[in-house]
């Protein structure tokens, strides 16, 4: 919550139901948490140094920022393509791959 609060919002409300309607893809779980939000959202520097931090939580952990991009794509293609293999396509991955990360991310088609 505090990462939306401080937050300038130069796109107002619109902006803000395009990272809430984000969030939510991203989560599994029903719960947004901050690695959810969009990049430009989560603050460069974080003030909390503590080392108890998980990597979930880390804006830093570069393997759950790929996964969150890969997701992200593979929801943009499926939704503009409407047909799994031309979303596939798309992507430049083979099925196999495909369908490998859809159960990896929890993506049901």
């Amino acid at each position: 919550v505090r990462c939306l609060q401080d937050y300038d919002w130069p796109g107002n409300i619109r902006e803000l139901q395009n990272v809430i309607e984000h969030a939510s893809i991203m989560s599994s779980n029903g719960y947004i948490r901050v690695h959810h939000l969009p990049a430009n959202i989560i603050p460069i520097h974080n003030n909390n140094n503590n080392n108890s931090q998980s990597n979930k939580d880390n804006p830093f952990n570069v393997k759950e920022i790929v996964g969150r991009v890969e997701k992200e794509l593979i929801v943009s293609a499926l939704a503009t393509y409407n047909n799994r293999t031309n979303a596939m396509k798309a992507l430049g991955i083979s099925r196999r791959a495909f369908y490998d990360k859809l159960r990896r991310y929890g993506i049901e088609v």
